[in-house]
């Protein structure tokens, strides 16, 4: 018997509800601690960062934290440590819906971003020039949020 499942909102479709001259506010969670991530979700911030880069949280802290958080009104965003293919694919399949991917310096570091979430059963939206543009100076990662496989590119 199919079922119905309801995914969280993701952070492309809470920026595309903003009104003019509105803005998102949220936090990074850092320490690893589930009870610090679930106080950040309740607090009333529209989004939390995991930060897989530049902090011991690894897979297994990750799926804890996104436990956590689940049920509260923030989008979970992970920063996932560096952009990879199978990295990339082990937090998409520990549930991870929003990823936050470092060191996007050039259009191929995009297009491989891309390929890592297209070769799932998921698709991106990403907040990237379909053209593959260069990013704007100072910017080096992109959030990347997960919609229907029909949207890849």
């Amino acid at each position: 018997m199919p079922f119905q499942v309801e995914l969280p909102q993701t952070f492309t479709q809470r920026v595309a509800k903003l009104g003019e001259g509105e803005h998102l506010a949220g936090m990074w969670v850092c320490s690893g601690s589930p009870v610090a991530a679930e106080i950040a979700a309740a607090s009333g911030m529209q989004w939390v960062l995991i930060d897989a880069e530049h902090s011991p949280i690894d897979l297994q802290i990750t799926t804890s934290l996104l436990q956590a958080m689940n049920g509260y009104p923030a989008t979970p965003v992970v920063r996932v440590p560096v952009n990879d293919q199978v990295l990339i694919k082990q937090y998409l399949d520990l549930g991870a819906q929003n990823l936050l991917v470092p060191m996007i310096d050039t259009p191929s570091d995009a297009e491989a971003a891309v390929r890592s979430v297209c070769t799932t059963h998921l698709a991106v939206c990403a907040e990237w020039d379909r053209r593959w543009h260069e990013p704007p100076a100072g910017t080096r990662c992109r959030i990347i949020s997960l919609g229907p496989r029909s949207s890849c590119p």
